[in-house]
């Protein structure tokens, strides 16, 4: 049996934030090139938009994701609330 705490990569997780956070970049580049001026986004909004991609994370790399998917309640419970 393994330990709850080995580390796994979860390269699928990893790849498939990075391709959210670069797809949402550009998609605002494109929206500044063709809108009017003053649709950039604020710094709050970047900042936003970085807590919610390390709360993604935090939910679907280790630790949390192989405690909620073999081991633990709780941290499916934690997983689900950082989710929703």
């Amino acid at each position: 049996m393994t330990s709850p705490y080995s580390f796994h990569l979860h390269l699928a997780a990893w790849l498939g934030i990075a391709a959210l956070g670069l797809l949402y970049l550009g998609a605002v580049r494109r929206a500044v090139r063709t809108a009017r001026p003053g649709t950039a986004p604020t710094r709050r909004q970047w900042f936003f938009l970085a807590a919610g991609l390390l709360a993604l994370v935090v939910a679907l790399t280790w630790p949390v994701a192989d405690l909620a998917a073999h081991w633990s309640l709780t941290a499916l419970l934690v997983q689900r609330l950082l989710l929703t």
